[in-house]
């Protein structure tokens, strides 16, 4: 999906969204053959199952923000070129309408508008595919609406933070009362979305603002500095996100979904993602010899 020259690749990140893709392909594979009585999510190793489903989004997002810093290159004047700008058009479109037409619930298009409600609310729940496929327009936008690495870290990062920081308070809105239901449901969990650009699009942009930083090092010396920055945050998100976890307010926590958009919940998912990339850093170093077959799979992703 990302077309990055062979030089510009960094292997553990491909290493890192392969494990992603795998995650989330066993998952769902996963719970479609084994009977719902027999899984109990509160015990082991369910709960560890479960655990690790629920990082799988993130290591992929934040990743595929890295990647996109690497992916979208500019002309001399700072700007996307128009023939890369339709290119990701194009691809995020593809997906949004791949992940409705995984869920469509009718035989024909134009029997839409006769479906009953209860059926539209799946349809329209938001999954993964159309997440990321509505984030990278956004992420589009913001590429050419900056001229450069260091205009787009900022930018990225602002994002990012007002993304977490709001993420709890969006939920104590109704999007639906204002905004058309296929819109609302990428900010409303209430119609079942699994995912919602409050927060999951901040892993993208925090990726993208990671990426900025990981530019300006020399290929040979990022894989490296990824492991270490890795293992430096993974404990200052652990530390952010419990703490957050004991200071978020009761009657916050009565009108959200705290699994989904509680910012206690997002470092600590954010402090698993920083070892994910720290790890896959140090199995890329060890395993030299599988670089070319990381960087194939890694550009097959999706």
């Amino acid at each position: 999906m990302d077309t990055v020259s062979q030089t510009n690749r960094v292997p553990s990140l491909d290493l890192a969204r392969i494990l992603a893709m795998l995650m989330m392909i066993s998952g769902h594979t996963f719970f479609s053959l084994v009977d719902p009585k027999l899984v109990n999510a509160s015990a082991f190793p369910w709960s560890w199952w479960e655990f690790l489903r629920g990082v799988t989004a993130p290591v992929f997002l934040t990743v595929s923000g890295i990647v996109q810093v690497f992916a979208n290159k500019r002309d001399d004047n700072g700007n996307l070129k128009p023939a890369t700008i339709k290119k990701r058009y194009r691809m995020a479109l593809l997906l949004i309408a791949i992940g409705y037409l995984l869920m469509f619930p009718a035989d024909k298009i134009y029997d839409i508008p006769f479906l009953e409600h209860k059926y539209l609310e799946g349809f329209f729940a938001i999954n993964i595919l159309q997440l990321f496929g509505f984030s990278l327009l956004i992420v589009l936008l913001t590429f050419t609406l900056t001229k450069s690495d260091k205009s787009l870290f900022k930018v990225s990062l602002s994002i990012a933070i007002l993304l977490t920081v709001a993420s709890p308070f969006s939920q104590l809105i109704n999007w639906f009362n204002f905004l058309p239901y296929p819109l609302a449901s990428y900010f409303d969990y209430r119609n079942g979305s699994f995912f919602g650009v409050f927060p999951f699009t901040a892993y993208l942009f925090y990726g993208i603002a990671f990426g900025t930083q990981l530019k300006q090092i020399s290929a040979e010396n990022r894989i490296s500095f990824i492991i270490k920055k890795g293992f430096q945050f993974a404990p200052i998100f652990l530390a952010i996100g419990f703490n957050l976890l004991s200071f978020e307010t009761e009657p916050l926590i009565k009108n959200i979904i705290p699994y989904k958009v509680s910012t206690g919940f997002f470092f600590f998912r954010f402090s698993i993602v920083a070892l994910v990339l720290s790890i896959t850093g140090l199995i890329a170093q060890k395993a030299k010899f599988l670089h070319n077959q990381f960087t194939f799979f890694g550009q097959k992703a999706l």
